[in-house]
């Protein structure tokens, strides 16, 4: 019973997990972890912290947090939650719908063990939303990373920011911030 009990954890824990290879790029701070890769027409994204709350990313801010496209995400209750938002502000950003926009992310998949928030989601290069700037796939992007802290609380600050200048087809970056 106990090495049934065993492999049935394993097969849970690589349902969740990022297998290597699956994606060849990654930015990993000392509070976060940003993995990628390109496929077509779309970015797909893992993204992971030491942290029972949201994780997220922004994509191009014009000014500070203005003007980028966000994507955030907890998971509750093991299910994975996320938000399409917009940088309204130099330290605000909202749902995007709210301005016209829409959600333009596929969730693929979230895990909460041992106190790490993982997701892993898919989104277009160019939505052709009204709000979200173009990703490019060859030259080279402003990515801002955060996470919150304890609670599942998208409107709560992040305890943790990064940003950083990456070139996503190559997988080079500088940290900005």
């Amino acid at each position: 019973m106990r090495f049934f009990l065993s492999v049935c954890a394993l097969f849970l824990f690589l349902g969740t997990s990022v297998y290597a290879g699956e994606y060849p790029h990654r930015i990993k701070t000392s509070e976060m972890e940003f993995s990628w890769r390109l496929d077509a027409d779309r970015l797909y994204v893992n993204l992971s912290a030491f942290t029972k709350s949201w994780v997220g990313i922004g994509f191009n801010p014009v000014k500070k947090m203005k003007g980028a496209n966000f994507i955030l995400g907890h998971v509750e209750n093991g299910v994975l939650k996320l938000v399409d938002e917009v940088g309204t502000g130099l330290t605000r950003h909202q749902n995007d719908n709210l301005f016209g926009g829409g959600m333009d992310v596929t969730a693929i998949a979230g895990s909460l063990v041992n106190g790490r928030t993982n997701i892993e989601f898919s989104l277009p290069l160019q939505s052709g939303d009204i709000n979200d700037s173009e990703i490019n796939s060859r030259g080279e992007n402003i990515i801002l990373l955060a996470h919150g802290w304890k609670m599942n609380n998208l409107r709560k600050k992040h305890s943790y920011r990064a940003k950083f200048k990456v070139n996503l087809q190559t997988g080079k970056y500088v940290k900005l911030l």
